[in-house]
């Protein structure tokens, strides 16, 4: 029974751990994307400051066409670029990739752990069991 119970702790843990930096991961790509989205802003406000005042004076229907080719553009970032990392679930083995990316203590062994778990054919008990345990230990220090 004790075994049962710290397999089921070990388990909790990792899922935590991988929720956590899925959320972090996601967290970071939304950021990125609102940066890229300001960035793009601002080099069209200039490019449409630098074409209105030096190459081509843009009378009234010229503004009204930036206007919708700004408003259209955003909307498309924001529905094709934005959007799909709100609401798309972060892979669990990217997550693990990532914590081992930056832990190389890990030694691949909470991928391995995820695989292994999810689709554990031809693997013996012990083993996953084995694994489960030292990817638990490996991302608790």
């Amino acid at each position: 029974m004790r075994n049962h119970t710290r397999r089921a702790e070990y388990s909790r843990y990792i899922d935590r751990q991988i929720e956590k930096t899925g959320r972090q991961v996601k967290l970071t790509e939304v950021f990125g994307g609102l940066f890229l989205l300001a960035v793009g802003l601002l080099v069209f406000f200039l490019a449409a400051a630098v074409i209105d005042h030096w190459i081509v004076p843009l009378r009234s229907m010229g503004r009204w066409g930036l206007l919708l080719l700004l408003i259209g553009g955003v909307v498309a970032f924001v529905v094709l670029r934005l959007l799909p990392l709100v609401f798309r679930r972060v892979n669990p083995v990217y997550s693990a990739h990532t914590i081992e990316r930056h832990a190389p203590e890990m030694k691949n062994s909470l991928v391995n752990h995820l695989v292994l778990r999810r689709s554990g054919q031809g693997v013996s008990k012990g083993v996953r069991r084995a694994v489960e345990e030292q990817a638990a230990q490996r991302l608790s220090q």
